[in-house]
């Protein structure tokens, strides 16, 4: 669940990155084409990079004693990363819970619309046209387009109609239902991460502003503003339909009456390159290789001497120190000699057996027959 976690935070960390450059330098340029393809590679950024992980390896060499190599190999490795998260005993016990628990409401009401969907197909014929299928029915007042599927509420002017129709044909052409499908899957997916909901929103805006450019080509502005406003608030609500007059007619209206836009603002895109390499460098992992082998033949003073070393040197972040299963305050008076072995807890291992006691490590202490005291 940690890892989880993890993985979340990154995806809204580059979700965030693509959505700031899109609303700060993009929204409001005319390359929509362009601006489908930034939108989408920032969603498969977020799936993606997340799973890359950048390793370097930092070399130091051996200590003289085999206490010491133990501690720098089992404790220094547990930093993963300047930003590395970890979730308490009780959020990783109660997240799961919650999150399939609000997913599995999504699904519901996603089941549900989907449903209502289908009966409408079931109980109304359809007419084949190229590329689509048109339903015409009194059950729904505002038209939407599904996957193949165009629906018009009946008695609709001819006029309106025509222009309906091929705006939503723009929809079915451009198979901006591949990004709609992305998008919502990940909204299942990331429900609590804010931004994917915005995400979602600024992809169906562009799709709106692809199939309206598309109807201009064969309209006149002020003919079509009118169908669209007489279409306003007459929209069924399902996440994962294109409505004709969805919500946003005003910054419709006026992308409309925009100006081509400069090419070279497209370069703004490119902004993303150099934040995505410093996301992947702040995620980076360090590993420790340790240069040289030690033998056990090692002069007890020196083997004494690096015991307490090892206990000055993490000064503030002191492990727990357990000898033959009882807990020491120090290990000043135990005799190396004495050691038989010596093994290493950490993490949640650690948490989990001591509890508080055990955050900063635990290092357990076995001496030759219960030697510790001599």
């Amino acid at each position: 669940m940690e890892g989880f976690g993890i993985y979340s935070l990154k995806a809204g960390i580059i979700l965030t990155l693509f959505w700031a450059i899109y609303r700060l330098f993009l929204q409001k340029e005319t390359f929509y084409r362009f601006n489908r393809g930034f939108l989408l590679a920032g969603l498969f950024a977020s799936l993606i990079l997340p799973l890359i992980i950048i390793r370097y390896t930092v070399e130091i060499n051996s200590p003289n004693d085999p206490i010491s190599l133990l501690y720098l190999s089992e404790m220094i490795p547990t930093a993963k990363g300047s930003f590395t998260v970890t979730l308490s005993k009780y959020c990783r016990q109660l997240f799961p819970l919650i999150y399939l628990t609000v997913l599995t409401m999504l699904l519901i009401t996603r089941s549900f619309g989907l449903i209502r969907l289908f009966r409408i197909i079931h109980r109304n014929k359809s007419k084949r046209y190229a590329g689509y299928r048109l339903i015409e029915s009194s059950e729904f007042s505002g038209a939407f387009s599904f996957f193949r599927y165009v629906f018009v509420p009946l008695n609709l002017d001819e006029t309106d109609k025509q222009i309906i129709l091929k705006h939503e044909n723009t929809h079915i052409e451009q198979k901006h239902r591949l990004d709609l499908l992305l998008v919502n899957a990940l909204c299942l997916l990331w429900w609590y991460i804010p931004l994917i909901w915005l995400y979602a929103k600024v992809v169906k805006d562009n799709h709106e502003y692809l199939a309206d450019r598309n109807v201009l080509m064969d309209y006149q502005p002020e003919l079509y503003q009118q169908t669209l406003l007489n279409q306003w608030f007459k929209m069924p609500v399902f996440p994962i339909v294109h409505t004709f007059a969805y919500i946003n007619q005003l910054n419709r209206i006026i992308m409309m009456k925009k100006n081509i836009s400069n090419p070279l603002k497209k370069l703004s895109a490119f902004m993303a390159i150099p934040f995505l390499a410093v996301f992947l460098l702040a995620f980076s992992e360090k590993e420790v290789v340790i240069l040289e082998s030690v033998t056990m033949q090692q002069d007890p003073v020196i083997k004494h001497d690096s015991i307490f070393r090892i206990r000055s040197l993490h000064e503030g972040v002191q492990p727990l120190w357990i000898v033959d299963g009882k807990e020491v305050s120090t290990i000043n008076d135990l005799n190396p000699e004495n050691i038989e072995n010596i093994s290493v807890l950490k993490d949640a291992s650690a948490n989990d057996v001591f509890g508080v006691k055990g955050k900063n490590g635990v290092i357990l202490i076995t001496t030759k027959k219960g030697s510790s005291n001599q």
